[in-house]
């Protein structure tokens, strides 16, 4: 392969292209540097294919190749925000093979129990960090609205994602962290009675975003006060906690797309 490409929109990833390569002198150079990988033990590397290099030297019209997301483009048309959401066969646990933990999830203590939900939210919050840092990588993006799944609702578990989203490379690390802690971002989680919402803006950049103006705008188009925002609020971080209504409608679930999409419709008119 010579060259990549991939279509993202909406921050998605759709498709996933790339280009073959078809010099002969150059391919047969390829495979000459791959025998020294198998003298060295690669098990992987190739062998020469002088058979492919001949078909090369007949001519080989520029090639190319692209891969669509059936799910993605799915996720696209129905405005999906997670693609557990489209699959049509969710992928099925492995079995489990390993040793029996220890204690089952009933028998822990609301302490034990807290403490693996923070740190299950500290890890996916850990994740969407590398992956905003690497989508602003690829278009210069400052500011993004995500979901946190494991913190079902609750707003500490939530905050605890944040700041695992924007903790800094440690020096001593071996594997060089993505951070997005230079990007500006509102996270929601979904529970079953209510909706927490965690809002950061990088203190340099609150001139063009403000944190609570951003909350205050989502939490408009859900129509409820912006007494809902929880603690003190600041131009740089601000949170909020919208309780589910039945007889307003006011699911946490539905809600939580109505945010994302508020969310970024304040971000588009910003410009």
């Amino acid at each position: 392969l010579t060259e990549r490409f991939e279509l993202f929109v909406n921050c998605h990833e759709v498709c996933n292209a790339y280009t073959e390569l078809n010099d002969p002198v150059v391919q047969r150079e390829r495979f000459k540097d791959q025998l020294k990988d198998v003298a060295a033990g690669d098990d992987e590397a190739m062998q020469v294919d002088e058979t492919f290099c001949k078909a090369l030297e007949y001519g080989l019209p520029p090639t190319g190749g692209w891969g669509l997301g059936v799910d993605r483009m799915a996720m696209l048309l129905s405005d999906s925000q997670n693609i557990k959401e489209v699959l049509l066969f969710p992928a099925m646990k492995p079995e489990e093979t390993g040793p029996v933990p220890a204690k089952a999830a009933a028998d822990l203590t609301p302490w034990e129990s807290h403490k693996r939900a923070m740190t299950a939210a500290s890890k996916e919050g850990e994740e969407k960090g590398k992956e905003i840092a690497g989508l602003a990588k690829l278009g210069g993006m400052k500011f993004f609205c995500t979901q946190i799944e494991t913190a079902e609702g609750d707003l500490e578990l939530l905050e605890h994602a944040m700041k695992a989203m924007n903790l800094k490379e440690n020096p001593g690390d071996k594997e060089k962290k993505e951070e997005s802690t230079d990007i500006g971002k509102m996270i929601f989680s979904a529970g079953e009675d209510c909706l927490s919402i965690v809002t950061y803006v990088p203190k340099d950049q609150v001139e063009e975003v403000d944190a609570m103006e951003w909350t205050s705008e989502v939490l408009r188009t859900l129509e409820v006060p912006v007494e809902f925002m929880q603690g003190v609020p600041k131009p740089f971080y601000a949170t909020a906690i919208v309780p589910k209504d039945m007889s307003a409608k006011r699911l946490p679930v539905k809600m939580k797309d109505v945010a994302h999409q508020s969310a970024m419709k304040y971000l588009i008119d910003k410009g």
